[in-house]
């Protein structure tokens, strides 16, 4: 080889070298744990300041196999990503698209299964000045089918800084999915209220065509309704309204309440109730004509007053029997 070539060919393997490690920054290799396959993925190949960036954490699933949302339902962990950062780089709580639901013996979760994509939106500040953008994630999950296995595992991107983002074709169509999927805030007024054993809702200002009853809702704070139960809607003049059970672990009403509907052409909608004073919601909407089932009742706990009062008569029941045997002999 002649001493001239040398410079060309080293020019040639260092620009394949900066090609192979571009298109390769979009995504960490994929890991595998029990039943499931990850990866993290960036929707661009390059970062921009000044910008928003897309991460992902790409899940596949082994069939049957599942991971939970935010609020796992009945049983179960939510997915959790913990990032870091260069300073200044902020990144977004995770951008849930809308769950399915799983039903076991009984046990009702909501989660993913498949092919899912979970997106975590970073903005990057614009007098960053780094050559690179390194991205470090420890994600956390548990997957289930019939028993639960919990699995973790870490990434690393470095994506290079640029001027102007460029599309990774590869991940493209997750992205998109995910981004169809991500419920939208809805205009219209969900009110909500205690009656009882269970919750009372109001939906006003929807579209004439809308048809709530045949949506699947989804709680997305826990530990408010039954999971295994169902809203019943009904139409009155203006408005939608429904009973939902209470969930068993329910205290009180929280702060913030919100809830996710999906039509059956997979749009879904989010809806951040209002608390509404409990007599004047219950007025609305008449009682129910069915006696509501006995695994929504919380049970009794009996006072401590009632329980010496039985302590004592049970004494005295035994001091007396004992008496009798005594003169017998």
């Amino acid at each position: 080889m002649t001493r001239s070539l040398i410079p060309q060919l080293s020019f040639a393997l260092l620009a394949a070298w900066l090609a192979s490690a571009g298109a390769f920054a979009a995504g960490s290799g994929p890991v595998q744990t029990d039943h499931l396959r990850s990866r993290l993925v960036a929707e661009t190949s390059t970062a921009v300041p000044g910008s928003r960036l897309t991460l992902g954490l790409l899940l596949e699933h082994d069939p049957h196999w599942h991971t939970y949302w935010r609020n796992p339902g009945d049983s179960g962990l939510p997915t959790r990503l913990d990032l870091t950062l260069p300073p200044g780089v902020v990144a977004a709580p995770i951008a849930w698209p809308h769950p399915e639901r799983f039903e076991i013996s009984g046990i009702v979760n909501f989660g993913y299964s498949g092919r899912h994509l979970l997106p975590v939106i970073i903005a990057i500040p614009a007098d960053y000045a780094a050559l690179t953008l390194p991205v470090r994630v420890k994600a956390r999950w548990l997957i289930c089918e019939e028993n639960c296995i919990p699995g973790k595992a870490e990434y690393a991107l470095d994506l290079p800084v640029r001027r102007t983002a460029e599309p990774d074709r590869q991940w493209q169509g997750d992205f998109a999915t995910a981004r169809r999927d991500q419920p939208s805030e809805s205009p219209a007024v969900l009110t909500i209220a205690e009656d009882g054993d269970a919750m009372l809702l109001t939906l006003s200002g929807l579209d004439a065509a809308a048809m709530p009853v045949a949506w699947q809702w989804f709680p997305e704070t826990p530990e408010l309704v039954a999971n295994g139960a169902h809203p019943q809607w009904r139409r009155t003049a203006d408005t939608w309204q429904a009973r939902w059970s209470k969930s068993e672990y329910f205290t009180t009403l929280p702060a913030e309440v919100a809830m996710v509907a999906v039509e059956d052409e997979g749009v879904a909608r989010r809806f951040v109730a209002r608390l509404a004073a409990p007599a004047a919601h219950a007025a609305a909407l008449p009682a129910p004509t069915t006696t509501p089932a006995l695994t929504d009742k919380k049970p009794v706990t009996p006072r401590p007053s009632s329980v010496m009062l039985y302590a004592l008569s049970g004494g005295l029941i035994l001091v007396l029997m004992l008496f009798a045997w005594r003169r017998k002999r």
